[in-house]
């Protein structure tokens, strides 16, 4: 019994598919690191906009409590 087209290798059916490129342990860590930092930088301006835009909301609303 011959596997069926869609069982085969991606690779097979379609040869000009480029492969992934090989990363040694060392560049595996660095890319991971410099995606965790990548993260923490993203993190670090959320929580800043977040923080600014609490700081309007209570603003806003002690002025109404003001009134």
């Amino acid at each position: 019994m011959t596997p069926r087209a869609h069982a085969k290798d991606l690779f097979e059916l379609f040869p000009d598919l480029p492969y992934m490129r090989h990363r040694t342990p060392e560049e595996q860590v660095a890319r991971l690191r410099a995606q965790v930092n990548a993260t923490r930088a993203r993190a670090m301006r959320n929580i800043a906009r977040q923080r600014e835009a609490a700081a309007r909301v209570r603003a806003a609303i002690s002025a109404r409590r003001r009134r």
